[in-house]
């Protein structure tokens, strides 16, 4: 994660498992009661704090896993990719989540809970990159298949094309371009092309490198 990108956390958890305010103080209690947090004589009385339930709830609030280095990531819900998140990250997202409502965020709290939360992530992803797959805007670009699927965290993607697929779009900009630096010498354009669509992908079953030279 860039390290001037603000952290919100709306990015990360799921919108169905936002807790949910109320005038009313015993559904407030129990919404409470999700994120661990449990009032003996009501609100504003003597809370306790349970890092296990809260670890609970933020398994199924965020996608989160490992890869082979150890380093967590969290499936980023408008971007559609996965994004490494450092330490300072995470504790800033416990922090939210256990704000969400009231303040009962403390270190001591954010602390515990990470660290529930952390034991918790079982998930290890070798790589979060494909060769078949063209993480796009508008959804991965199957590269057997030339079909663009649907976004997915099932799918480890951690990339993404600022691009929004469109089989049918013209680019006459590009071609004229083409034309112009291979006096429109359509075999030179159908290789130019191939290499270019080669360079996008993450397979390296050609086996080659690519010099280009002009005069």
């Amino acid at each position: 994660m860039s390290a001037i990108e603000k952290f919100v956390m709306t990015d990360y958890v799921k919108t169905s498992q936002l807790l949910q305010d109320s005038d009313d103080e015993s559904t407030l209690i129990e919404e409470l009661g999700k994120i661990g947090f449990f009032f003996k004589d009501g609100l504003g009385s003597q809370e306790s704090f349970a890092p296990n339930v809260f670890a609970d709830y933020m398994m199924h609030a965020v996608m989160a896993v490992r890869d082979g280095d150890d380093s967590i990531y969290l499936y980023h819900w408008k971007k559609h990719l996965y994004v490494e998140v450092r330490e300072e990250m995470l504790k800033i997202l416990c922090a939210d989540v256990m704000n969400q409502i009231c303040d009962l965020w403390t270190i001591s709290r954010g602390a515990i809970g990470l660290e529930a939360f952390r034991n918790k992530i079982r998930i290890t992803v070798k790589s979060f990159s494909s060769k078949f797959w063209l993480n796009l805007r508008n959804g991965p670009l199957n590269l057997k298949t030339m079909k663009l699927e649907s976004h997915t965290p099932k799918r480890p993607l951690a990339t993404q094309l600022p691009i929004t697929y469109d089989p049918d779009a013209s680019c006459p900009r590009f071609m004229q371009f083409m034309d112009e630096i291979t006096n429109e010498d359509q075999e030179l354009i159908d290789v130019l092309q191939e290499v270019i669509g080669y360079c996008l992908c993450q397979s390296v079953k050609a086996e080659k490198a690519f010099l280009f030279y002009g005069w």
